[in-house]
């Protein structure tokens, strides 16, 4: 039992502060693995076990607090500016945090301040972690039996890549989500788990519990027509999935109840073609060492970290993911060939796009936030100076005699009318935070420009 249920069941809640029954009753509707962010002016503040496991992970001082006739209570904090990287921890730690803010101003209100949770952070959902595994795929995915098939759907929110599969047993599952590496499982609070208890303490996961009429097959059709804006999945070529729809519908409800935001930028579904890859299993992965080492040594070589000589993350997963997923089909396999021969004969030519790839950033996760509506200056400025590397690419890589290498080339768009509007609107060097200003350019908006001038300018006449 938690000690706020505790506190609770001994009637110590009565007797508490009033700020400490507006977190406890904020708090108890909280999942055990999710810690509270609760705002207290500058700073967030945890209490009774969360503080005490926070305090752990975060390497951060554990204190104590007086909670009326409660007496002592466990407590810690963070600045509220410098919260994320706190987040992130707690994150990669395999905990949620639920970020709770002051909703009225404390100026303007006579008592107690009213609280509510803004936002949920969870390893899956996190868009703010530019640390370790940036060249990697980050899904959330949802599994669920639909009469005697398993159906399995996953989603990784930066990107926006969103993949179906289905199978005719759990042990197919279980090699999926072994290639997949979920963050965080969505799954019915049935018979499901104890299938795949084995491969669950292995990749130990965030699991996120619903019940079964979530994964209801016909519901989640609906739910990805309302996303997609389409009148039916037959364009997905998904319609007949009705396990993996199931769980793609969960994962939708799933976002959608703890987000809170729009998901403008998630790609159309994808069935996962079994008959277009070798279908690699659990042992041959180990064993192959293709992007972990056996071993379990955390910089031990393999496959993946010899052969990666990519400059983008959004390069190092796709390697990752080929690596993963062998082709098949002699065609496919003969044109990447290809194009890796027509870029190596041209040595010169592929000097020059290397020199052009550095400076891009991770334009997939950028898009990701920006649609998500949690984007810095940073990531604006960032993603400017990406694009002002497309038109390069495009002229330089235009005579290589490859169908692959052309296609690509016909789907880039420049946008330079975006890195423009970046440029003339931001700082070449903003601030991490917007706080303090000094974000816009001085001659963009006349209407801020006289505004500073007032706030820079208001004492000097006295």
């Amino acid at each position: 039992m938690h000690l706020c249920e505790t506190a609770i069941a001994s009637g110590c809640v009565s007797m508490a502060t009033p700020m400490f029954k507006q977190y406890q009753s904020i708090r108890n509707t909280l999942s055990e693995d999710t810690v509270l962010f609760f705002r207290m002016g500058d700073f967030y503040e945890m209490f009774f076990e969360d503080a005490q496991r926070a305090a752990a992970i975060l390497d951060i001082t554990l204190t104590a607090r007086g909670g009326g006739d409660a007496g002592k209570v466990s407590m810690c904090g963070v600045p509220y500016h410098a919260a994320q990287g706190y987040i992130n921890r707690l994150n990669r730690a395999g905990l949620k945090v639920a970020v709770c803010e002051q909703v009225e101003d404390p100026a303007q209100t006579k008592g107690l301040v009213k609280r509510e949770v803004v936002r949920m952070v969870s390893p899956g959902t996190n868009l703010e972690d530019d640390g370790e595994g940036a060249g990697a795929y980050n899904y959330i995915a949802a599994v669920s039996k639909h009469k005697t098939c398993w159906g399995c759907a996953a989603l990784d929110l930066g990107t926006g890549n969103f993949v179906l599969c289905e199978y005719d047993s759990p042990a197919g599952i279980i090699d999926e989500l072994l290639r997949l590496r979920p963050s965080e499982l969505v799954i019915a609070d049935s018979a499901e788990q104890e299938a795949l208890a084995g491969v669950l303490r292995e990749l130990h996961p965030v699991i996120n519990e619903y019940e079964n009429w979530i994964f209801d097959p016909s519901q989640a059709g609906k739910r990805l027509c309302e996303q997609f804006n389409v009148q039916s999945l037959a364009s997905f070529g998904i319609e007949s999935m009705a396990a993996a729809l199931g769980c793609a519908g969960a994962l939708l409800y799933y976002l959608q109840d703890n987000m809170h935001t729009a998901l403008d930028h998630l790609r159309a579904p994808r069935a996962l073609q079994h008959s277009r890859f070798m279908q690699l299993d659990r042992q041959t992965i180990r064993n192959l060492e293709l992007l972990t080492p056996s071993s379990g040594e955390r910089h031990a070589p393999t496959l993946f970290s010899i052969l990666n000589h990519t400059l983008t993350p959004m390069g190092a997963r796709l390697l990752g993911n080929w690596l993963l997923r062998p082709l098949l089909d002699a065609g496919e396999i003969r044109e990447r060939l290809d194009a890796i021969e027509a870029l190596t004969c041209k040595q010169e030519t592929l000097q020059h796009v290397r020199r052009l790839l550095q400076p891009v950033k991770d334009l997939e996760r950028l898009l990701g936030r920006i649609n998500c509506g949690t984007p810095s200056a940073r990531n604006l400025v960032a993603l400017a100076i990406s694009l002002r590397s497309v038109p390069g690419l495009k002229e330089c890589a235009a005579g290589l005699d490859s169908a692959l290498i052309r296609r690509q080339l016909e789907i880039m768009h420049e946008l330079t009318d975006v890195a423009d509007l970046i440029e003339s609107a931001i700082v070449e060097q903003p601030p991490v935070g917007v706080r303090d200003g000094g974000v816009v350019r001085a001659g963009y908006s006349a209407e801020l420009d006289e505004l500073r001038g007032i706030s820079t300018n208001a004492g000097l006449d006295r």
